[in-house]
This record gives structure tokens, C-alpha cells and sequence, in this order.
């Protein structure tokens, strides 16, 4: 029961529009303590998850430009909680401008081995949909196991008036201790089948109305591949099919105060979208009518 927290997460920043209060904001901090935190449900597929993120920042210098003044290098934990896994790892970020941020992320991963969940297989050539998991699940294919992914990744943006483009990319590599013979397994955060020592890559690309009361309307553009060595193909030409997915976005942020506090920037966020390519999603095993949707909230604060 994973997803994929940055689907919403990286909406958060952008539904920061909401009125500053009538006060005077504080100067702003050269460094600090900051977290975040954001809580999702997801359907087709099916999932919940908990993710906080607790670090340190620096601000790298000082600037009056808006596409500058946003800047900063930070490195933290990322602690990680759902019905059928447990995660936790080191996160360095920097943001050299307020247009572009770069981050590397490493942790310590346990599927519990209930939900159906960790399922792993000879080769890439397997079925994933519903109906094949929970099959799995059934025939006690799943297993309890441990091992480490490493995300790296990278945001572009930038915002004219009230319109914000973005886009975000993700490279992760997993290294799990896998039943004997297996080569790949079923990563439900991604709801694909990914390739062990090996990486899998998402994109997420969004066009934005951003207003000056916290709400934002936009449309949201996914696409997931893998990349697999012949042995995980098992001999077979790469016939492997993308995720892809399109539809619109709704956040809306409550308030937004300007100065720091415990407490801030509440957040609701919902996507819903629908598959234009898929092994199982796209009329194979579900409807192509039934649509992705995630609905999370997230808030932050500073320490």
C-alpha cells in the first residue's frame, strides 16, 4: 500500500500562494530547523502512506531576484511509514536558484510481507495488474524482505504571473535481497515491475494556475519507464510498456504565515488522472475509465 509521495509533494510548493497575514513578517532566516509532512491515499492502485522530511538548510547567498532569492543547500532524514513497508534514510538538497532544485536521497527499506506485498520474480516477463498480485498474494509468493533504493532527482520551474511550469524527474536504483533465481520485483510506490541493481525513471510535468488566495488548478503529465539487462528481460526483446498517465490538479493551501512557525502552510491536494498506456491499466485487467487519483495533505513548519 505505497505511492508515490512526489506526485503530490511537488504541488506543495506551488500551492503556497495563499495571503501573507497584515503583520510585518520577521527578516528571513539565514538558517534553521524545518519539516514537512504529508499524508496520501491513493486508488487504482490501491494505497496509503505517511512521509516527513526533518532537515537543516543554509541559505547560499543573498538575492533580490525572484528567479535567485529562493536558495539553499540542506541535508536531513526521511522517515517513511505504510501498511506494508517501513523506510528511513539520509537527504541532501541544494536549490543553487529559486527555478531549479537538486536532490539525492538513500535509505534503509522493510516490506513487512503482508498487503500482498514484496513480490519478486525470474524476469520481467510477468503480469502485474490487481488481479495477479492478489493471485500472488493468495499462492504465498510474497515475502518479507529488506534492502536500499537510491532516488536521485531533479526539479525545474518557473512561473510567469500566474501561470508556473514544472518539471520533475526521478532516477531510483534498488538493491534488495531477493528470493533466489529473481531478478526483478513489483515496486508499488511506481506500480511497476522494477529491475533489482538496477534503475527505473519517472517524470512528472505540470502546467499551473497559481492564485493570490492558495489556490491552484493545473494538469499533470506522467510517464514511468524501466531499464532492463537481458538477463531481467529473460532473453526476450524489450517489450516492456510505460506508465503513462494525464489529468488535472487541485491544491489548495489554507494559510500561509510569514513568519516562522511551528505550524504552517496546510495544504490539501488532489490528482486525478487517467492511463494512456499501461500493461494492466490501460482496458487490459482494469477499464481505462476508472481513473489514478491521489488525495493528500501536507503542512510544514520550522524547529
Amino acid at each position: 500500500m505505497m505511492l508515490a509521495v512526489v506526485t503530490c509533494a511537488s504541488l506543495v510548493v506551488a500551492s503556497q500562494g495563499a495571503p501573507a497575514q497584515a503583520d510585518e513578517p520577521a527578516p528571513e532566516p539565514d538558517h534553521g530547523l524545518r519539516y514537512r509532512s504529508l499524508s496520501v491515499i491513493r486508488l487504482d492502485p490501491l494505497g496509503t502512506r505517511e512521509e516527513a522530511q526533518v532537515d537543516y538548510w543554509y541559505r547560499l547567498y543573498d538575492s533580490d531576484s525572484k528567479a535567485l532569492e529562493n536558495n539553499f543547500v540542506g541535508l536531513g532524514l526521511v522517515p517513511v511509514l505504510s501498511p506494508a513497508h517501513g523506510a528511513v534514510g539520509p537527504i541532501v538538497e541544494i536549490q543553487p536558484a529559486s527555478v531549479a532544485k537538486f536532490w539525492a536521497k538513500y535509505q534503509y527499506v522493510r516490506y513487512f510481507g503482508g498487503f500482498d506485498l514484496f513480490q519478486s520474480f525470474p524476469t520481467a516477463q510477468t503480469d502485474y495488474g490487481d488481479d495477479d498480485i492478489k493471485a500472488g498474494g493468495e499462492a504465498g509468493t510474497n515475502y518479507a524482505v529488506s534492502g536500499a533504493q537510491l532516488t536521485l532527482g531533479g526539479l525545474l520551474q518557473i512561473k510567469v504571473g500566474p501561470v508556473a511550469i514544472r518539471s520533475s524527474l526521478q532516477a531510483v536504483h534498488s538493491d534488495f535481497d531477493l528470493r533466489a533465481g529473481d531478478t526483478v520485483f513489483y515496486d508499488s510506490t511506481f506500480d511497476l515491475i522494477a529491475p533489482n541493481e538496477g534503475w527505473f525513471f519517472s517524470n512528472d510535468a505540470d502546467v499551473l494556475w497559481v492564485s493570490d488566495f492558495g489556490l491552484v488548478l493545473g494538469l499533470r503529465d506522467t510517464y514511468t519507464f524501466t531499464s532492463f539487462t537481458d538477463k531481467q528481460r529473460g532473453g526476450e526483446k524489450d517489450d516492456s510498456v510505460p506508465n503513462h498517465r494525464l489529468g488535472p490538479v487541485i491544491a489548495y493551501t489554507f494559510f500561509d504565515d510569514p513568519d516562522p512557525c511551528a505550524f504552517d502552510k496546510p495544504t490539501a491536494v488532489l490528482i486525478t488522472s487517467w492511463y494512456l498506456d499501461h500493461r494492466h491499466r490501460a482496458g487490459q485487467q482494469t477499464n481505462r475509465a476508472i481513473p489514478y487519483v491521489i488525495l493528500g495533505f501536507a503542512f510544514s513548519g520550522s524547529l
